[in-house]
């Protein structure tokens, strides 16, 4: 019989069933399984709540069916509901490897870290998914919430995932728990895998669209912006001295 950890996995559902049930049975073959979890899904259909009933005689699942709920809304949510000391995020389309929970707790409690971030790497299988990956994520890991592990009184005392926006919440919240004097601490090897990355360039479009509305609402990547803000000033201060020249009204 499997090891139990005082973990409660954090799972944010929203269809995607056929990547959610790869996670469930990467989870129920832990070396170290979780003490429960706890699912927030706010899919269209009950998919996913038949799907954590085939997986409830491996696992403690506390299924929690809501109407409509951005993953940062059913992070927070799940936490409330959690009823363990520690607790670990994954995704419905984030799969851990199957030694994942043992090394995560072990590093865990082995070191000083109040928060240890996750690592993901996304896979890419067609000629579309491998062009739209090297324009965007590449064939690196990167830091995620995803995969991370902490406890319960400190994601309390960082404070919960924003609410009412779609995406960036989680690179708000690790930006939150870096400026908050928690020690937190990111492994250099990928941890977990990502696998739905657009089919093709029109649905990357439409989702990297809706995204950056949801991303622009969100005070994040200060230096980026910071970085482009110098940019187009000096770039400015270039050109405007030499504004007649360039379109040709000093002839």
């Amino acid at each position: 019989m499997n090891e139990v950890a005082p973990i409660s996995i954090i799972i944010p559902s929203h269809n995607f069933s056929h990547s959610l049930e790869k996670v469930l049975k990467s989870i129920t073959k832990q070396s170290l399984k979780p003490k429960e979890v706890v699912i927030v899904d706010s899919s269209h259909n009950d998919k996913n709540r038949d799907l954590a009933k085939k997986f409830t005689e491996f696992l403690n699942i506390n299924f929690f069916k809501v109407d409509q709920a951005y993953p940062g809304e059913a992070r927070n949510l799940g936490v409330k509901k959690s009823s363990e000391k520690i607790l670990l995020f994954i995704d419905s389309k984030t799969v851990p490897p199957l030694d994942f929970v043992s090394k995560l707790y072990s590093l865990f409690n082995e070191n000083n870290y109040e928060v240890i971030f996750g690592n993901t790497i996304y896979l890419a299988e067609s000629q579309e998914q491998k062009i739209i990956r090297a324009a965007t994520f590449g064939a690196v890991g990167h830091e995620t919430t995803p995969g991370t592990i902490i406890k319960k009184v400190t994601f309390n005392k960082v404070g919960g995932f924003l609410e009412g926006v779609r995406t960036a919440e989680d690179i708000e919240w690790r930006a939150r728990v870096k400026i908050s004097g928690v020690s937190n601490f990111c492994p250099e090897e990928p941890s977990l895998t990502y696998s739905e990355l657009p089919e093709s360039y029109k649905e990357m479009i439409k989702r990297y669209f809706k995204y950056a509305f949801h991303t622009a609402r969100v005070n994040v990547q200060e230096n980026i912006k910071g970085l482009y803000l110098s940019l187009a000033l000096i770039l400015s201060a270039l050109i405007i001295p030499r504004w007649n020249y360039i379109v040709g009204w000093d002839n």
